[in-house]
Order: C-alpha cells, then sequence, then structure tokens
C-alpha cells in the first residue's frame, strides 16, 4: 500500500494544483512540475520509512534464536526444515535469501559460492543458498550464473521475523543457532571475526 502513495500523490496533484487553484502562488512554468516534483519526494520518503522500518526489524533478530522455516534441497528427496537442517550440520551458517529476477542476486550468490569452495571455510561454515520462489528456479539461477555447486542450494520461505524486505537478504548465524548478522552483513569480514571469536571461546 504504502507503494502506491508516490502515484496516488501524482494524481492528487494533477486534479488539485490546477491554474484555478494554486496559479496565483505558484508560477506556470512551475506548475506542470509541481505533481510530479510532489510525487518524487513522497517516493524518498516512502523509500526512507521502508527502509527505517526494515533495519529495525532486522536488528531485532539479532542475538535471537534463528527462526525456522521450511526448506528443500535438491540433493535431499523430504522437504526439511532450517532447524533440522541445522541440527545436522551445527557450525557457523550464512543463510542468503535471494530471487531470480534481482540484480544484485547473482553476484552475491558467487561471492558465496567462492567462500564455499575456500579451504578457509570447508568444514568450519554451512552455505546456503535460498531461492524464494521454486527448486527450479533455484536449478535454473546456478546454471544461469555458473555456480560450482560449492554452496547448499535449495528454496525455502522465511518467515516474517527474519524482515525481509530487500533481497538478496543474508543471515549469519554462529554454531548455537543464534542471528549475530541480519541484512547489514559484510562478507567474508563479518564471518572471519565469528570464526575468530569462537576460537577465542574455546
Amino acid at each position: 500500500m504504502e507503494r502506491m502513495m508516490p502515484l496516488a500523490v501524482y494524481f492528487a496533484g494533477q486534479k488539485f494544483l490546477t491554474k484555478e487553484n494554486v496559479g496565483d502562488i505558484v508560477p506556470e512554468n512551475i506548475l506542470a512540475y509541481l505533481p510530479m516534483i510532489l510525487a518524487g519526494i513522497a517516493y524518498m520518503l516512502v523509500n526512507k520509512m521502508a527502509s527505517a522500518q526494515a533495519a529495525a526489524a532486522t536488528e531485532g533478530l539479532v542475538g535471537q534464536e534463528a527462526p525456522d522455516f521450511p526448506l528443500k534441497f535438491k540433493e535431499v528427496t523430504n522437504t526439511t526444515t532450517f532447524k533440522e537442517f541445522f541440527s545436522k550440520n551445527k557450525m557457523p551458517t550464512v543463510v542468503d535469501f535471494y530471487q531470480n529476477f534481482d540484480l544484485h542476486a547473482g553476484p552475491a550468490a558467487e561471492q558465496l559460492d567462492k567462500l564455499a569452495a575456500d579451504e578457509k571455510y570447508k568444514g568450519k561454515v554451512n552455505f546456503i543458498l535460498v531461492n524464494m520462489s521454486s527448486l527450479d528456479d533455484a536449478e535454473k539461477f546456478a546454471k544461469e550464473k555458473g555456480l560450482k555447486g560449492a554452496t547448499w542450494h535449495g528454496t525455502g520461505q522465511p518467515g516474517a521475523q527474519y524482515g525481509i524486505k530487500y533481497i538478496p537478504h543474508k543471515v549469519l548465524i554462529d554454531g548455537d543457532g543464534l542471528v549475530v548478522k541480519n541484512f547489514n552483513m559484510s562478507l567474508p569480514g563479518d564471518l572471519d571475526v565469528l570464526l575468530s571469536s569462537s576460537k577465542k571461546d574455546k
């Protein structure tokens, strides 16, 4: 609904910001552009509000147990869940939620695939690509991007607790299943910090 606000502002401006209504206070050469200017301002405000809401939602999950969600891999015949997967692979985990149409999904997935193949992280970190549409889309995406298959790659629908507003959306989870970073993450920097702190705790 919020995304419709700029459009509503534009049409309201065309209807009410006429020469008869505001011609005395707005120059005629500006009047024609006023609805577009107001719509642009509304668009920026909506985006700012959405970003603030997303930040609040994502930060609220940090320190909490990673919420469960259905998860299906091509290599696993039965549909599983994230918790079930994690219980069998208890180690720091990077999850990347994405959809094929997003332009940023490719570079993010390629980076994850490269990290997963790095000897530095093998056997120490789970890297999971989660297509939010379908397993077919995940397979198509992997072929299009030339992914080497070093990551776990499947499909799933994360719950609202993750606060996903923009994709790709990455989540860093520690070996105890607690969220360390949610969306605002730097790779491999944040992952290296987590691994380093895990060594000190042992």
